[in-house]
């Protein structure tokens, strides 16, 4: 039986997060907000990253991306987080397919704006 490497992650996660918990020591211990990212594979994430860029630095559509970027390079949050696949770390640019991004920028962008704790993204396809 083959076993989704994808599943095991979000498992994994869910019953590592949830049992924070139960042993949580103090009533002031920190909050981690997680966001399950699921889909077939349009949730993979299909922007290729040149097109972005290209959008980026194109004077019509620049400000439709700058609030992803600073000093002309994309951002990595340190207050966002997201893992897919093998691949794991800040939340910028690059986490779809090969060299591609998906819907976890933006959702992660504005998650991470809205909320003062960290954001975890866990994203399956």
């Amino acid at each position: 039986m083959r076993i989704n490497s994808s599943a095991v992650v979000v498992v994994g996660w869910s019953l590592l997060l949830g049992s924070f918990n139960l042993f949580a020591q103090s009533p002031q211990a920190e909050v981690v907000r997680v966001f399950i990212l699921a889909g077939q594979s349009n949730m993979e994430g299909k922007a290729a990253n040149k097109l972005l860029e290209h959008q980026a630095n194109d004077p019509a559509t620049s400000e439709l991306f700058a609030h992803l970027r600073r000093d002309d390079q994309w951002i990595v949050r340190d207050d966002v987080f997201i893992k897919f696949l093998q691949r794991h770390g800040g939340l910028t640019i690059g986490y779809g397919s090969p060299n591609k991004t998906g819907l976890e920028l933006e959702f992660g962008t504005l998650m991470g704006n809205h909320f003062d704790d960290p954001v975890l993204l866990i994203k399956t396809a």
